[in-house]
């Protein structure tokens, strides 16, 4: 079924539903970045507020006495917009005919991947960069300390990373970000393998990290780009453990932004979808992919990143 939406292009519902459903594996920018996808206006205005969790307060009424009053705690409105991003991949009317592959899919296919290609580094950016958290929320591991040294601590370490988040937001982390180089490391790690109550057991599985760790959920960052510079292959994920308190609400309809979370990812309502137009009439036909989303920090406290 195709809507009309102008003289130029139309929007293709069936490569559309497609399009939604495509997903890979190795991209967790929203896992990481939560959706929220109820958005009608890409003007935002995102309210942050004080974190006034474990705050005590009086709740005794005497007889005949007032009502006790909790205090609001401030907040601070942070106002930015909502880009879009689209890509686009020809299909000529002649190269169609000798396909033996439905080209229309395999443009749909390209152009998504390249889309949540650049999420994903967005992603991997925010979340590796020092200057996302505050100043101690990040440690840098050297010498014997680092996780592929035999005598290092990475249980201790990421302890005292759940102390440091637990202290400031009264939340535990609920999710673990593991850079795939990391997971590797960590799957033979003495340390963990001592821990195991099978001594026959070789490799630290992820359900065994969970349980040594104690997070519930443990993300592995394995996507790859291509490096514009140098034309190899890289790693978006690399050398990294991150501790993250992630909104648990699994519905992004029913997000809205405004719970406690490291980050948000707020999509607007109508997105994502495939359009498609003519670059030569009749003859070359572009099957475009859009999206419009913004990746936000919405509490850099919610977050500790090990590093190394």
């Amino acid at each position: 079924m195709i809507e009309k939406i102008g003289q130029a292009s139309v929007i293709r519902k069936t490569l559309t539903g497609l399009s939604r459903e495509i997903t890979n594996a190795q991209y967790i920018a929203d896992r990481v970045f939560p959706v929220v996808g109820n958005i009608d206006n890409p003007l935002l205005e995102i309210e942050i507020f004080d974190n006034d969790l474990g705050v005590l307060s009086g709740t005794l009424r005497a007889i005949r006495g007032d009502s006790n009053q909790m205090t609001p705690g401030g907040s601070q409105s942070v106002f930015a917009k909502i880009p879009e991003h689209d890509l686009y991949w020809p299909v000529d009317y002649y190269e169609k005919i000798a396909a033996i592959r439905n080209l229309e899919n395999r443009a749909l296919i390209k152009t998504k991947g390249g889309l949540d290609l650049l999420k994903e580094k967005t992603a991997a950016d925010l979340t590796q960069n020092p200057d996302t958290y505050p100043a101690d929320h990040v440690v840098t591991l050297s010498g014997s300390s680092v996780w592929t040294d035999a005598v290092s601590t990475p249980v201790e370490d990421i302890e005292a990373g759940k102390d440091k988040i637990g202290d400031k937001i009264v939340q535990d982390p609920n999710t673990l970000v593991l850079a795939n180089n990391t997971y590797k490391t960590l799957k033979f790690h003495p340390q963990l393998k001592a821990m195991l109550s099978d001594d026959q057991k070789k490799i630290v599985s992820l359900d065994d990290m969970k349980q040594i760790f104690d997070v519930p959920n443990i993300i592995i960052g394995k996507a790859v780009y291509r490096d514009p510079a140098t034309g190899a292959n890289k790693r978006l994920w690399q050398n990294c453990a991150i501790l993250l308190y992630l909104d648990e609400n699994p519905s992004p309809e029913a997000r809205d932004g405004s719970s406690l979370s490291f980050g948000y990812n707020f999509r607007l309502k109508q997105y994502p979808f495939v359009d498609e137009f003519y670059l030569n009439p009749g003859k070359v036909k572009a099957i475009r992919n859009n999206d419009a989303y913004l990746l936000f920090v919405a509490g850099s406290e919610a977050g500790y990143l090990i590093r190394y």
